[in-house]
């Protein structure tokens, strides 16, 4: 299932059965299988996130510190010369 793209969320997302058996992290206490991918501005995004993934793969609480840093970061790449887009996962 999915949900596309929208002003109003400026995001997308889709839900997948994941492989291999119970989803882990954050979202697994049901035990349930599936993970929701959501991709969008940055803002939006973060504004409905509790949790963030690490590049190990370790799921923490979104601090207020961690979501400062992820802001400041999309910031730095939004300014300057480049002017880059920046999308949240």
């Amino acid at each position: 299932a999915f949900l596309e793209f929208t002003r109003d969320r400026k995001s997308m997302s889709v839900l997948c059965e994941a492989r291999g058996g119970a989803a882990s992290g954050a979202g697994a206490a049901g035990g349930g299988g599936w993970r929701l991918f959501v991709k969008g501005a940055v803002e939006s995004v973060l504004e409905r996130c509790d949790f963030v993934m690490g590049a190990s793969g370790q799921v923490a609480p979104l601090t207020p510190a961690a979501r400062a840093e992820v802001e400041e970061a999309a910031a730095a790449l939004c300014s300057g010369r480049a002017a880059l887009r920046t999308l949240a996962i």
